[in-house]
């Protein structure tokens, strides 16, 4: 009890029962009452000669010097994500008032509102990872499609920042298109946005968007801004390969990256996907 009350270790005794009970380790973060040294607690069984569990071995490793590193680093990556997002709030500005009202000025600072939007995502998880649905839904959801309109699916999959934020201006440039002149421009159109992990040689996260039921495609003209931005930026930044076409009068862009940890996590915690 002189442990708990210095420590702040309330569920001591439950956790030693539950060791004696079923033999796995386990361990808690603690620290001190005044907040000012933190500890791994480690409750692990202790097994006779008979391998039978006779005890317990409750150990504290002093982890102070890295928690504090911890929240350091916390507090400069929220000071840069600040920085960066002033950056693009100025650049806007700029672009506001520099470029004559039109579709340039309309896209350019409609990139830049995504790379802010998806900003603030990877500073939420201390510029670790970003949720693929989450970008998918946040690019789509301001063009403001019907019910069914939209479909999402795909198995937990998150991105780490570079991916991110190269995804999401693919995203963007294929929903603004969408919103404008294909499917999300009428009624009865349709966007389905799938992806998967496939192959294993190395793995791959493969993207799938598939827009039906708007204006015919029949090909493409010559390739814009927003086709080199999704094609080069995905072969350059990301090292894979990013393909547009028609499929039955939609248009069908297919993403392959490489689900390598410099790319790609998988079912992460805070990660909201079904």
């Amino acid at each position: 009890m002189d442990i708990v009350s210095r420590v702040g270790y309330l569920d001591i005794a439950d956790d030693m029962q539950a060791v004696l009970s079923g033999g796995s380790t386990i361990e808690r973060s603690v620290s001190l009452a005044d907040g000012k040294s933190h500890y791994l607690a480690r409750i692990h069984p202790y097994r006779d000669n008979s391998a039978r569990i006779d005890g317990v071995s409750l150990t504290f490793v002093d982890v102070t010097n890295l928690v504090t590193a911890e929240e350091q680093q916390k507090v400069l990556a929220a000071e840069l994500s600040h920085r960066v997002k002033n950056t693009l709030a100025v650049v806007s500005s700029i672009a506001e008032r520099t470029l004559s009202d039109g579709e340039t000025k309309e896209n350019l600072i409609g990139r830049l509102h995504a790379l802010g939007h998806t900003h603030d995502v990877l500073s939420e998880t201390g510029w670790r990872e970003a949720g693929l649905r989450e970008l998918v839904s946040a690019e789509l959801s301001p063009h403001g499609a019907s019910d069914g309109a939209l479909q999402i699916s795909g198995p937990p999959v998150m991105l780490r920042p570079q991916a991110a934020l190269f995804i999401t201006l693919a995203l963007h440039e294929l929903s603004t298109n969408a919103a404008k002149y294909g499917a999300l421009s009428v009624p009865e159109g349709r966007v389905a946005v799938s992806w998967i992990i496939t192959g294993d040689r190395p793995p791959q996260l493969e993207i799938n968007w598939q827009e039906e039921g708007g204006p015919k495609v029949d090909g493409f003209g010559v390739a814009g801004f927003g086709t080199e931005l999704i094609e080069r930026g995905i072969r350059f930044e990301l090292q894979g390969e990013a393909k547009l076409e028609t499929v039955n009068g939609g248009l069908h862009c297919r993403i392959l990256i490489p689900a390598n940890p410099q790319n790609v996590t998988f079912g992460s915690a805070g990660n909201r996907q079904d």
